[in-house]
């Protein structure tokens, strides 16, 4: 005889207890439902109770249930159309939206019935089930562009346009479930001018932000930014130099810098093509590493010496140790200074790491949390500052001949005198006005001044004439470019001048461009003259150049430098 197993399930009334003692801390969590209490023992008559209520439902017939679930206004709901989704497609030679109308008509196959003995019930069975749309609804000819899910609270989101579109060779898509994969989710602000933020070289831009008032009467959530411009390689970072914006909390200036790094290239950004600034929201805490005392610092404990403390700001909470705090009173690159000494770790200040104390808060939309309204910018400008040196010209021009500078050159010629006139152009230090341009010559025979002193004109060509350059321009040392007469002391051969703002292109030797023409009005550097010299052995006669008759400037190279800072403006 088989011995019947018993089933090791847990009742209905066990499963009723362990779900009020599941859930009993939500509604009275000064209740504890142990095993010989009070508490227990009604928890225990009230899952009896439930039990035998249940067991004798479940012995009724089910009109007389149906009937209870009535009395407990749970009506049976009643009988509807079924409804199932139906998905469109369009022809790809559709190119506009399709109406279809409330009532159209699909038809639903149906399988084969099952094999009957009655000829009359085969042949009547239904091959087809229609239904009809509930709605007028319209047809768009468009692959689904994006599909994002978003967490506001958590400031993420997750990209699921992949996963519900079709592959390029029309391969299913391979399906997604929602509200997963959140990733953080960026937050830039993009700044494009079409001029002056063509970096080139060394570099300083300045941001000037102004914010709507209404801001400034509630607390704002600090900003960390991270900067950089778009260049020939990607996205390529700039230094903060100066924040008097104390991270977007206040109006002020955010001044950047650009040490090294290649050219800025123009970009396209939202169908916008222009120079590029990319500010990104920063989750990283800032941190500054110690460095040792130079020879003459001062040690002083309330000073932090570090590497680059430029992520500080007066009134930050700093620690070294991640325990004991000090306020920040002053921070530069080099030295951040405390209002209390902070002690140094077993490893020493200098290999020790100074950072916030606590992390800036997460960017939230505005009223999920309380620390503090998101920054909104009313007004802002930029100024560019520009530093090149080093710049070779891109051509000379000396009488309608060009100069070549890659080996030795005369500016001037082999003999200059009045009229004698030298074009010189380099587009990128004379294309920005009122940039301040040195030009310097590595000489490698300075040019003697005879007689007469040396006067040589700067002039540039303003569309209708030659303008002579003058000391309202900061014109100087045109003349020491090229020589001084051989008693003088040899200045230094430079000459500055700053770049006209109605400076025209002109044709000079077939080539538009911006010329900067030097013309000799008055002295020189010798006439050629020679001496006659008879050899004393056999009487030869010589006819040789004089020395020190003609000496004219000659060049190794030319060198060209600018500063430029371009005139507070809006981007475009």
């Amino acid at each position: 005889m088989t011995v019947p197993r018993l089933s090791s399930a847990p009742s209905r009334r066990d499963r009723f207890q362990a779900g009020l003692a599941r859930d009993v801390d939500g509604f009275t969590p000064e209740i504890t439902l142990s095993d010989g209490g009070p508490a227990g023992a009604l928890a225990s008559v009230v899952s009896r109770a439930a039990d035998i209520l249940y067991e004798s439902l479940d012995r009724l017939p089910l009109r007389s249930r149906l009937a209870f679930a009535d009395f407990c206004a749970n009506a049976v709901q009643p009988a509807t159309p079924a409804r199932v989704p139906m998905v469109l497609s369009l022809l790809d030679t559709i190119e506009t939206g399709v109406v279809l109308p409330e009532g159209s008509r699909f038809a639903a196959r149906l399988p084969p019935p099952p094999p009957t003995l009655s000829e009359a019930a085969a042949a009547n069975a239904p091959t087809e089930v229609e239904f009809a749309t509930d709605g007028t609804i319209t047809l768009s000819p468009g692959a689904l562009a994006a599909c994002y899910s978003i967490n506001p609270g958590g400031d993420t989101f997750a990209d699921h346009v992949q996963s519900v579109t079709p592959g390029p060779d029309e391969t299913p898509p391979p399906g997604t479930s929602f509200f997963t994969g959140f990733v953080q989710a960026p937050h830039e602000l993009l700044i494009g001018h079409d001029a002056d933020l063509a970096l080139k070289g060394q570099a300083e831009i300045r941001v000037s932000l102004d914010f709507l008032s209404l801001t400034r009467t509630v607390a704002t959530r600090p900003i960390l930014l991270d900067w950089s411009y778009l260049s020939e390689e990607g996205w390529f970072p700039l230094v903060t130099a100066r924040d008097t914006t104390n991270r977007l909390t206040r109006d002020g200036e955010i001044t950047l810098r650009k040490d090294c790094g290649p050219d800025a290239v123009e970009g396209e950004v939202d169908g916008r093509s222009s120079y590029w600034l990319r500010a990104v929201v920063s989750d990283r805490r800032p941190r500054a590493p110690g460095r040792r005392r130079f020879g003459g610092e001062v040690s002083d404990p309330l000073n932090f010496l570090t590497e680059d403390g430029r992520d500080f700001l007066p009134g930050d909470r700093v620690t070294l140790d991640g325990q004991r705090t000090a306020t920040v009173v002053t921070a530069t690159a080099e030295v951040i200074r405390t209002d209390i000494a902070l002690p140094a770790p077993p490893e020493g200040r200098a290999n020790s790491l100074m950072t916030l104390a606590n992390p800036l808060p997460p960017l939230r939309p505005a009223g999920l949390d309380t620390e503090g309204a998101l920054p909104t910018i009313d007004r802002l400008h930029l100024s560019v500052g520009f530093r090149a040196s080093g710049l070779q010209p891109d051509v000379l021009v000396l009488d309608n001949r060009v100069l070549d500078m890659d080996r030795p050159f005369l500016p001037l010629g082999d003999e200059p005198g009045p009229n004698t006139t030298l074009f010189l152009s380099c587009e990128e230090a004379f294309d920005k006005a009122s940039a301040d341009i040195e030009i310097r010559a590595e000489h490698i025979q300075t040019g003697d001044v005879k007689d007469d002193p040396l006067t040589i004109e700067a002039a540039y060509w303003n569309g209708t004439a030659w303008i002579a350059l003058k000391g309202s321009d900061k014109l100087r040392g045109v003349e020491d470019l090229f020589g001084h007469p051989a008693d003088d002391i040899p200045p230094d051969p430079l000459m500055g001048f700053r770049c006209p703002d109605d400076w025209e292109k002109s044709e000079v030797n077939g080539e538009e461009k911006l010329w900067l023409r030097l013309r000799i009005v008055t002295g020189h550097f010798g006439v050629r003259t020679f001496e006659r010299f008879e050899d004393d052995t056999d009487g030869t006669i010589s006819v040789l150049p004089k020395d020190g008759a003609l000496v004219p400037p000659i060049f190794e190279a030319m060198r060209l430098a600018y500063i430029f800072r371009s005139e507070r403006s809006a981007p475009d």
